[in-house]
């Protein structure tokens, strides 16, 4: 699903729009991720299918390892490939015990976004009533542009489901927030 955002960050920040959305990634690296066990590779033989699937060219010869000498030959052989098929396929990773674990971020949001994108044009200038997807706080007629699905106020985020109140009263404070703050409409997907 495609989501409407409004990001506001301070100029003098030194983090760009991607880093400030870093942490709300719902999987990777990005931000506090929680690492969930799913299960040891040799339980799973799903795994060798999958390879086999969608790999077939860049895994072969853990494959053919796996069919000569069984699978704990061709993880010790080939653990590098076989990680990356993971990461690629599905941004699990093959932990040092041996045991698959899926990186999940309990307060991810997004899987993707880009700045504009189905939301081009949403802010809406004062001055010259230009569609716009960046400008200043004290640019924006906050009175025709349409409330955004979220905030992402100073690297906080805020949206009508999760906290409504909380978000109405930062949508409310947005006129009043300093003038230089930069204004971008983030088209995110979940």
């Amino acid at each position: 699903m495609h989501c409407y955002m409004l990001l506001i960050r301070n100029p003098e920040d030194w983090r760009t729009v991607e880093n400030i959305l870093s942490p709300y990634r719902e999987s990777g690296a990005g931000g506090p991720c929680a690492m969930q066990r799913k299960f040891h590779p040799q339980w799973n033989r799903e795994l060798v299918r999958l390879l086999k699937e969608h790999y077939a060219d860049k895994a072969k010869e853990f494959i053919a390892e796996d069919e000569e000498r069984g699978f704990d030959s061709a993880i010790s052989k080939h653990r590098i490939l076989f990680e990356e098929c993971l990461k690629d396929w599905s941004g699990w990773v093959l932990g040092p015990d041996g045991f698959v674990y899926d990186i999940n971020n309990p307060t991810g949001y997004w899987d993707g976004f880009v700045v504009g994108g189905r939301w081009e044009g949403a802010i809406k200038t004062q001055e010259t009533a230009e569609e716009v997807n960046q400008s200043t706080v004290g640019a924006v007629d906050w009175i025709a542009t349409d409330q955004p699905f979220s905030i992402c106020y100073q690297g906080l985020w805020y949206d009508k489901d999760t906290n409504p109140l909380e978000f109405e009263a930062v949508w409310n404070f947005l006129p009043k927030a300093p003038s230089h703050y930069e204004v971008y409409v983030i088209d995110y997907h979940s």
